[in-house]
């Protein structure tokens, strides 16, 4: 027989540990911020409370290889946790490896079986996520600092003028309605929503400017490949019809002709079809800037902020730049 020491009793350890040196040297020890250590000595009593008294009979299961790999491990996953990282399995087994070698554990693998037991043990789970966090003002306002000064170096650098920069962005377009809600009496029991049966069918929107709007392109689905213009609407058929690295492609050639005798600036976001090898190198072998860094995504992060108004007709309100960095 022997006992069954969980997290509680291994903290309890380095509490002991520190109470006999210093919280100083059981953090530098064991790798972990010295906060931590003395959360665990403030809370000395209710762990020692929570620590488990019992015994496990005999053959009831094997001793773990290492308990102390085992805390530290769940330490450092609830760390990066708390800072709302993402933990996967395969960073698990990596960690797990590095504190095995660190330990001076001999013939560890980090096996799936182990890690299915190490997950079992602790409570833990494969979730997916429920919201992504935004970032917060200070690094918004950085990000929109930065996209600033940058496009202002490439006009700067290049001699671009104000009518040969472009912004460009798609959206979908679905061709049914993708909302439950409607306005009926109150108390019905029964509130029907005509639907005609495309709420997943969707055509996909390009919208570009220079302080001007630009023929849009709709992208539609269809077996046959061509783009034709037709009424000032560049329409384009292509296998799936939403926006694609070849297509993207074929959409700044057609948009802009091959012989340009001035200098262009495009402004698009880190959508991964717009930031491809393949994209920027075409964009250099055509001599167009291009600025695909995540500098200018702050507007999004504004726009989820909520800090902005609307129009009568329910459309966010225009704002200038430095209304928005306030």
């Amino acid at each position: 027989m022997y006992l069954s020491k969980d997290l509680t009793e291994v903290k309890l350890s380095y509490i002991t540990e520190a109470q006999q040196t210093s919280i100083r040297a059981v953090a530098w020890r064991i790798g972990i911020d010295r906060k931590t250590v003395r959360q665990w000595v403030v809370k000395e009593k209710e762990l020692a409370e929570a620590a488990p008294r019992g015994y496990r009979a005999v053959g009831a299961g094997r001793k773990l290889l290492s308990e102390e790999l085992a805390f530290l491990l769940y330490s450092q996953i609830n760390e990066e946790r708390g800072e709302r990282r993402r933990v996967t399995r395969n960073l698990i087994e990596l960690w797990a490896k590095e504190l095995a070698q660190a330990l001076r554990i001999e013939g560890f693998t980090a096996s799936n079986g182990w890690i299915d037991g190490f997950l079992s043990r602790h409570n833990l789970v494969m979730r997916k996520a429920t919201n992504k966090t935004k970032l917060d003002e200070a690094q918004i306002v950085q990000r929109a600092v930065d996209f600033v000064h940058h496009v202002r170096k490439l006009i700067d650098d290049h001699g671009v003028t104000e009518d040969n920069i472009f912004n460009m962005d798609e959206t979908a377009v679905f061709l049914d309605h993708n909302r439950g809600t409607t306005v009926d009496e109150r108390g019905a029991t029964d509130v029907v929503i005509k639907s005609y049966g495309f709420e997943k069918n969707r055509i996909t929107a390009i919208c570009c400017a220079d302080g001007k709007k630009k023929p849009p392109t709709l992208i539609l689905q269809s077996t046959k490949s061509e783009m034709v213009l037709s009424n000032g609407v560049a329409y384009a058929h292509i296998k799936k019809s939403w926006m694609n690295s070849d297509f993207f492609i074929e959409w700044v050639d057609f948009m802009f002709p091959l012989v340009m005798p001035w200098k262009t600036l495009l402004v698009f976001d880190s959508a991964r079809s717009h930031i491809s090898k393949a994209v920027k190198e075409h964009l250099q072998r055509r001599k167009i800037l291009y600025d695909d860094s995540r500098r200018h995504d702050c507007i999004d992060e504004w726009k989820r902020a909520g800090k902005f108004g609307y129009t009568r007709g329910g459309n966010v309100l225009r704002q200038d730049l430095l209304f928005a960095l306030d």
